[in-house]
Protein backbone atom coordinates (compact mmCIF):
# COMPACT_ATOMS: atom_id res chain seq x y z
CA UNK A 1 0.00 0.00 0.00
CA UNK A 2 3.14 2.17 0.70
CA UNK A 3 4.23 1.64 -2.73
CA UNK A 4 1.46 2.13 -4.32
CA UNK A 5 0.63 5.90 -2.87
CA UNK A 6 3.78 6.49 -3.62
CA UNK A 7 3.14 5.44 -7.18
CA UNK A 8 0.17 7.78 -7.02
CA UNK A 9 2.83 10.69 -6.36
CA UNK A 10 1.71 10.95 -2.77
CA UNK A 11 4.70 12.20 -0.71
CA UNK A 12 6.64 9.73 0.95
CA UNK A 13 6.16 11.63 4.79
CA UNK A 14 2.66 11.13 3.77
CA UNK A 15 2.19 7.45 2.84
CA UNK A 16 4.84 7.06 5.86
CA UNK A 17 2.16 8.28 8.24
CA UNK A 18 -0.60 7.20 6.67
CA UNK A 19 1.42 3.71 6.68
CA UNK A 20 2.30 3.70 10.35
CA UNK A 21 -2.01 4.87 11.53
CA UNK A 22 -3.10 1.86 9.78
CA UNK A 23 -0.33 -0.34 11.58
CA UNK A 24 -1.18 1.69 14.83
CA UNK A 25 -4.59 0.32 14.18
CA UNK A 26 -4.73 -2.86 13.14
CA UNK A 27 -1.18 -4.62 13.98
CA UNK A 28 -0.17 -7.80 13.45
CA UNK A 29 -3.74 -8.54 12.19
CA UNK A 30 -3.03 -6.56 9.23
CA UNK A 31 -0.30 -9.01 7.45
CA UNK A 32 -2.81 -11.95 7.34
CA UNK A 33 -5.68 -10.02 6.46
CA UNK A 34 -4.80 -7.75 3.54
CA UNK A 35 -8.75 -7.13 3.23
CA UNK A 36 -8.83 -5.42 6.84
CA UNK A 37 -5.53 -3.59 5.85
CA UNK A 38 -6.45 -2.07 2.80
CA UNK A 39 -10.21 -0.86 4.97
CA UNK A 40 -8.02 0.44 7.57
CA UNK A 41 -5.69 2.82 5.17
CA UNK A 42 -9.29 3.56 2.92
CA UNK A 43 -10.34 5.11 6.06
CA UNK A 44 -7.68 7.14 7.13
CA UNK A 45 -6.97 8.25 3.67
CA UNK A 46 -10.63 9.14 3.58
CA UNK A 47 -10.22 11.39 7.08
CA UNK A 48 -8.00 13.44 5.11
CA UNK A 49 -9.88 13.99 2.14
CA UNK A 50 -13.05 16.81 3.15
CA UNK A 51 -15.52 16.79 0.91
CA UNK A 52 -18.34 19.98 1.05
CA UNK A 53 -20.75 18.35 -0.82
CA UNK A 54 -22.87 19.97 -4.21
CA UNK A 55 -23.47 23.98 -4.17
CA UNK A 56 -26.92 24.46 -2.51
CA UNK A 57 -29.48 26.47 -2.37
CA UNK A 58 -30.11 29.31 0.29
CA UNK A 59 -33.67 29.37 1.12
CA UNK A 60 -35.26 32.54 0.12
CA UNK A 61 -32.37 33.88 -1.16
CA UNK A 62 -29.88 33.73 -3.88
CA UNK A 63 -26.21 31.74 -4.24
CA UNK A 64 -23.63 33.02 -6.00
CA UNK A 65 -20.75 30.72 -7.05
CA UNK A 66 -17.98 32.01 -8.84
CA UNK A 67 -15.75 29.21 -10.73
CA UNK A 68 -11.87 30.63 -11.37
CA UNK A 69 -8.89 28.63 -12.04
CA UNK A 70 -5.53 28.89 -14.07
CA UNK A 71 -6.51 28.80 -18.14
CA UNK A 72 -7.87 25.55 -19.78
CA UNK A 73 -8.95 23.95 -16.54
CA UNK A 74 -12.74 23.03 -17.74
CA UNK A 75 -14.31 25.96 -16.28
CA UNK A 76 -16.97 26.84 -18.37
CA UNK A 77 -18.06 22.90 -19.32
CA UNK A 78 -18.03 22.60 -15.31
CA UNK A 79 -20.57 25.31 -15.06
CA UNK A 80 -22.52 24.08 -18.14
CA UNK A 81 -22.72 20.49 -16.33
CA UNK A 82 -24.02 21.94 -13.13
CA UNK A 83 -26.13 24.33 -14.88
CA UNK A 84 -27.52 21.79 -16.44
CA UNK A 85 -28.37 19.56 -13.08
CA UNK A 86 -29.50 22.77 -11.39
CA UNK A 87 -31.97 23.47 -13.76
CA UNK A 88 -33.35 20.07 -14.85
CA UNK A 89 -32.41 17.71 -12.04
CA UNK A 90 -33.17 20.20 -9.80
CA UNK A 91 -35.51 22.24 -10.93
CA UNK A 92 -34.01 25.93 -9.72
CA UNK A 93 -33.94 28.69 -11.54
CA UNK A 94 -30.75 29.95 -12.59
CA UNK A 95 -28.80 32.62 -14.55
CA UNK A 96 -25.02 32.44 -15.90
CA UNK A 97 -22.30 35.27 -16.04
CA UNK A 98 -19.68 35.52 -18.18
CA UNK A 99 -15.95 37.75 -17.13
CA UNK A 100 -13.98 35.21 -19.71
CA UNK A 101 -13.87 38.25 -22.53
CA UNK A 102 -10.47 37.43 -23.20
CA UNK A 103 -10.73 33.72 -24.36
CA UNK A 104 -11.95 33.86 -28.05
CA UNK A 105 -15.66 32.92 -28.32
CA UNK A 106 -15.40 32.10 -24.32
CA UNK A 107 -18.33 34.32 -24.19
CA UNK A 108 -20.04 32.61 -27.26
CA UNK A 109 -20.00 29.43 -25.80
CA UNK A 110 -21.58 30.12 -22.60
CA UNK A 111 -24.28 31.54 -24.42
CA UNK A 112 -24.78 28.46 -26.54
CA UNK A 113 -25.27 26.79 -23.24
CA UNK A 114 -27.41 29.07 -21.76
CA UNK A 115 -29.85 28.78 -25.01
CA UNK A 116 -29.62 25.26 -24.59
CA UNK A 117 -30.76 25.12 -21.01
CA UNK A 118 -33.33 28.33 -21.58
CA UNK A 119 -31.33 30.30 -18.97
CA UNK A 120 -30.31 33.76 -19.19
CA UNK A 121 -26.86 34.71 -19.59
CA UNK A 122 -24.77 38.25 -19.04
CA UNK A 123 -21.70 39.17 -19.86
CA UNK A 124 -19.48 42.04 -17.25
CA UNK A 125 -16.71 43.88 -18.46
CA UNK A 126 -16.32 45.67 -14.58
CA UNK A 127 -16.71 45.18 -11.36
CA UNK A 128 -20.26 47.44 -11.57
CA UNK A 129 -21.44 45.48 -14.58
CA UNK A 130 -21.15 42.72 -12.40
CA UNK A 131 -22.52 44.04 -9.61
CA UNK A 132 -25.34 44.75 -12.05
CA UNK A 133 -25.38 41.59 -13.39
CA UNK A 134 -26.13 39.96 -9.83
CA UNK A 135 -28.59 42.26 -8.94
CA UNK A 136 -31.15 41.91 -11.57
CA UNK A 137 -31.26 38.12 -11.11
CA UNK A 138 -31.99 38.56 -7.74
CA UNK A 139 -35.59 36.46 -8.00
CA UNK A 140 -32.82 33.65 -9.17
CA UNK A 141 -32.23 30.50 -6.99
CA UNK A 142 -28.41 30.53 -7.74
CA UNK A 143 -26.23 32.54 -10.07
CA UNK A 144 -23.03 30.92 -11.89
CA UNK A 145 -20.40 33.05 -13.01
CA UNK A 146 -17.80 31.97 -15.25
CA UNK A 147 -14.55 33.93 -14.65
CA UNK A 148 -11.17 34.02 -17.32
CA UNK A 149 -8.42 31.54 -16.51
CA UNK A 150 -5.27 33.15 -15.12
CA UNK A 151 -1.88 32.00 -15.64
CA UNK A 152 -0.96 31.57 -11.47
CA UNK A 153 2.69 33.68 -11.99
CA UNK A 154 0.48 36.81 -12.98
CA UNK A 155 -0.67 38.28 -9.84
CA UNK A 156 -1.28 41.07 -10.42
CA UNK A 157 -4.50 40.10 -12.85
CA UNK A 158 -5.14 37.42 -9.56
CA UNK A 159 -5.57 40.36 -7.50
CA UNK A 160 -7.61 42.38 -10.06
CA UNK A 161 -10.11 39.39 -9.84
CA UNK A 162 -10.47 39.80 -6.41
CA UNK A 163 -11.30 43.17 -6.58
CA UNK A 164 -13.40 42.57 -9.67
CA UNK A 165 -15.34 39.99 -7.31
CA UNK A 166 -15.34 42.42 -3.98
CA UNK A 167 -18.96 44.39 -4.95
CA UNK A 168 -21.10 41.28 -4.98
CA UNK A 169 -19.34 39.39 -1.86
CA UNK A 170 -21.01 37.69 -0.36
CA UNK A 171 -20.19 34.92 -3.02
CA UNK A 172 -18.93 31.16 -2.19
CA UNK A 173 -16.23 30.41 -4.50
CA UNK A 174 -14.66 27.04 -6.40
CA UNK A 175 -11.44 27.25 -7.51
CA UNK A 176 -10.58 24.15 -10.38
CA UNK A 177 -7.54 22.27 -10.28
CA UNK A 178 -6.23 19.82 -12.98
CA UNK A 179 -5.91 16.61 -11.29
CA UNK A 180 -3.28 16.07 -13.66
CA UNK A 181 -1.07 18.86 -13.03
CA UNK A 182 2.58 18.84 -11.19
CA UNK A 183 2.41 18.65 -7.91
CA UNK A 184 5.25 21.80 -7.81
CA UNK A 185 2.87 23.55 -10.25
CA UNK A 186 -0.47 23.27 -8.31
CA UNK A 187 1.08 24.46 -5.31
CA UNK A 188 1.64 27.38 -6.61
CA UNK A 189 -1.63 28.04 -8.09
CA UNK A 190 -3.03 27.32 -5.38
CA UNK A 191 -0.98 29.94 -3.48
CA UNK A 192 -2.21 32.54 -6.16
CA UNK A 193 -5.42 32.09 -6.10
CA UNK A 194 -5.04 32.22 -2.46
CA UNK A 195 -5.81 36.01 -2.93
CA UNK A 196 -9.63 35.57 -4.06
CA UNK A 197 -10.00 33.03 -0.92
CA UNK A 198 -11.51 30.01 -2.21
CA UNK A 199 -13.98 28.26 -0.18
CA UNK A 200 -14.11 25.04 -2.31
CA UNK A 201 -12.21 22.86 -4.77
CA UNK A 202 -13.19 21.34 -8.09
CA UNK A 203 -10.91 18.96 -9.89
CA UNK A 204 -10.98 18.00 -13.27
CA UNK A 205 -9.98 16.10 -15.96
CA UNK A 206 -9.68 12.85 -13.91
CA UNK A 207 -10.28 11.24 -17.63
CA UNK A 208 -6.85 12.45 -18.30
CA UNK A 209 -4.68 10.99 -15.62
CA UNK A 210 -4.41 7.83 -13.53
CA UNK A 211 -1.96 9.17 -10.98
CA UNK A 212 -4.67 11.07 -8.43
CA UNK A 213 -2.07 11.82 -5.32
CA UNK A 214 -2.22 15.71 -6.19
CA UNK A 215 -6.25 15.05 -4.63
CA UNK A 216 -4.64 14.33 -1.44
CA UNK A 217 -1.43 16.38 -1.09
CA UNK A 218 -3.25 19.44 -1.95
CA UNK A 219 -6.05 18.67 0.60
CA UNK A 220 -4.11 18.19 3.00
CA UNK A 221 -1.60 21.00 2.41
CA UNK A 222 -4.43 24.16 1.90
CA UNK A 223 -7.10 22.25 4.26
CA UNK A 224 -10.05 22.99 1.48
CA UNK A 225 -12.96 20.73 1.17
CA UNK A 226 -13.46 19.16 -2.34
CA UNK A 227 -16.63 19.98 -4.02
CA UNK A 228 -17.11 18.08 -7.67
CA UNK A 229 -15.15 15.49 -9.56
CA UNK A 230 -15.39 15.63 -13.17
CA UNK A 231 -14.07 12.94 -15.80
CA UNK A 232 -15.15 14.30 -19.61
CA UNK A 233 -16.96 16.77 -21.83
CA UNK A 234 -19.95 15.50 -21.57
CA UNK A 235 -22.56 17.85 -20.27
CA UNK A 236 -23.96 17.39 -17.83
CA UNK A 237 -22.80 13.57 -17.46
CA UNK A 238 -19.00 14.13 -16.24
CA UNK A 239 -19.30 15.33 -13.00
CA UNK A 240 -19.75 13.81 -9.90
CA UNK A 241 -20.23 15.29 -6.58
CA UNK A 242 -16.86 14.60 -4.21
CA UNK A 243 -16.97 11.34 -2.12
CA UNK A 244 -14.32 11.24 0.70
CA UNK A 245 -14.38 7.31 0.39
CA UNK A 246 -14.37 7.10 -3.47
CA UNK A 247 -11.06 9.83 -3.61
CA UNK A 248 -9.53 7.26 -0.94
CA UNK A 249 -10.21 4.19 -3.38
CA UNK A 250 -9.19 5.93 -6.34
CA UNK A 251 -5.99 6.38 -4.29
CA UNK A 252 -5.30 2.74 -4.03
CA UNK A 253 -6.08 1.66 -7.40
CA UNK A 254 -9.71 -0.10 -5.98
CA UNK A 255 -11.55 1.59 -9.52
CA UNK A 256 -9.88 -0.40 -12.40
CA UNK A 257 -11.05 2.68 -14.59
CA UNK A 258 -11.70 6.39 -14.29
CA UNK A 259 -14.79 7.44 -12.29
CA UNK A 260 -17.60 8.24 -13.85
Amino acid sequence: MRQQLLNQDVEPRHADRLVSAVAAETGAKAEKDPVLAFAAMERHIARRLPSSGPLTCIPNGLRVAVFAGPTGVGKTTTIAKLAARLRFSEKKRIALVTMDTFRVAATDQLRTYARILDVPCETATTPEELRVAVHRHADKDVVLVDTAGQSPSNTLRIAELRDFLAPIRPVETYLLMNAGMRIQDAEMCMESFGAISPDRLIFTKLDETSCYGLILELSQRFRLPIAYLTTGQNVPQDIQIADSRTMARLLLGASGENPT
